[in-house]
């Protein structure tokens, strides 16, 4: 069985990307608890929705922002209850 090249490139890309990745960098100092973060500001989430079809990309508005104000009550919710730790 001959496998093509662009499949064999494609899957060992996959395996590269497929290790653990970090979504936000904590400075060193911070992780061993040698400087404390005293403020820290948390911007609003801010989502759009967007439909695909023949005639285009439209943006669902109404969707958008409903899913917008979901997320940020969760992230609230989640923010106060760390606090009451």
């Amino acid at each position: 069985m001959k496998v093509s090249p662009r499949i064999t490139l494609l899957f060992f890309c996959c395996l590269l990307a497929y290790g653990r990745t970090e979504a936000q960098y904590l400075h060193p100092r911070i992780i061993d608890k040698k400087l404390k973060v005293h403020n820290a500001v948390v911007l609003p989430a801010k989502v759009e929705i967007r439909k695909e079809s023949a005639k285009g990309s439209e943006m669902m508005i109404a969707e958008s922002e409903q899913t917008s104000k979901t997320v940020s009550d969760q992230r609230k919710d989640r923010f106060l209850f760390a606090e009451s730790l």
